[in-house]
């Protein structure tokens, strides 16, 4: 099965499950796929990956936001930006894993038109 096949089920079936069309395909992962990077949906993710990816893309942008308004040392900036990015990271992953588990969501790899037809 290919890629685009498999993402259309994935967001099939998390909408099937009473997830939002905005937190099944959220704009990051949209990005990334327009930019020819083939990710998973953020419910079908390992922990790590989406760890990764939610600490990849939050903490430059909040150290832009952040060092744009808060006029801080630029030391204090990256700290800053390093924790929340971290913390955000951690708290997106958690709820993913654990959403998924609560739904009983298809693994990635499992995913497939047999498997739902």
């Amino acid at each position: 099965m290919n890629y685009d096949s498999k993402v259309e089920l994935a967001h099939a079936e998390t909408l099937e499950k009473g997830i939002f069309q905005s937190n099944a395909n959220p704009l990051t992962f949209r990005l990334l796929r327009k930019l020819g990077i083939r990710v998973a949906p953020p419910y079908y993710r390992s922990f790590v990956s989406s760890f990764s990816i939610c600490f990849l893309y939050f903490t430059p942008l909040f150290a832009l936001v952040y060092g744009l308004l808060s006029g801080q040392a630029i030391q204090e900036v990256v700290t800053s930006s390093l924790i929340a990015g971290l913390v955000f990271a951690l708290a997106m992953s958690v709820f993913y894993y654990v959403r998924k588990k609560q739904l009983g969501l298809t693994s990635w790899q499992s995913l497939s038109l047999e498997g739902n037809a």
